[in-house]
């Protein structure tokens, strides 16, 4: 990771198209060379966040993200591969999918609707449909009462989960400045083309299947 490091520094800040704009945030417990590299120049940063705290910092940015609008909503309510094609996208997620609210926590099917099959559902103006039957875009913030049983949209679980703690409680367990998840936040959704990654670090503990979860969907919500 070191070395691609420095081939994104020397890409990003010298040769790259959005030079003038590059910034490359590292946040790492460590000053590693990443960093070092990163803050050399002074446009870049060194956020050393506590060790292991790695989800509290990604839930406070996706936290900060829905709160502020700074995620792509189109993109998002897209519920099918053949929505995504007809409007210029090349992937699609399962954000409009509808999960039920109690244990097992699944997907809603067509089956457990009456519709006779057994793919995902969605929501299109509050109507369930089958995710790939939606000629348009799918309800993103949503939830139904359906055989009564509550079932949200798989963002609006996340949007809850992320609610669980504010961005300063986030910021007090990685024992970071006030304000900057905020600010990291804003930078991050405003950039041109902004991307996180990652490697060993956030994944090399308990929690850390679900630490890359948070990460991917973090570029999920900017895609």
């Amino acid at each position: 990771m070191q070395l691609r490091t420095r081939y994104l520094q020397k890409f990003g800040k010298r040769i790259g198209p959005s030079s003038k704009e590059f910034k490359h945030v590292v946040v790492d417990p460590r000053f590693s060379n990443g960093a070092a590299k990163a803050t050399h120049s002074g446009a870049g940063e060194w956020v050393p966040l506590k060790p292991t705290t790695d989800a509290y910092f990604l839930l406070g940015m996706i936290r900060w993200m829905i709160e502020n609008n700074g995620y792509k909503k189109e993109y998002l309510s897209i519920p099918s591969e053949k929505v995504a094609k007809k409007m210029g996208y090349r992937t699609c997620t399962d954000m409009t999918y509808l999960v039920k609210t109690v244990e097992p926590k699944t997907y809603l099917t067509g089956k457990d609707t009456g519709l006779g099959q057994s793919d995902f559902v969605v929501l299109v103006n509050g109507k369930p449909a089958m995710f790939q039957e939606a000629e348009g875009l799918a309800d993103l913030d949503a939830s139904a009462v359906i055989n009564g049983i509550e079932y949200k949209t798989a963002f609006r679980l996340l949007r809850e989960r992320a609610q669980e703690k504010t961005i300063e409680e986030c910021e007090a367990v990685c024992d970071i400045p006030a304000g900057t998840i905020a600010r990291i936040a804003k930078e991050f959704t405003s950039a041109k083309h902004p991307v996180i990654e990652m490697f060993r670090g956030p994944v090399q503990r308990s929690n850390g299947w679900y630490n890359g979860q948070a990460v991917c969907i973090v570029n999920m919500l900017v895609d």
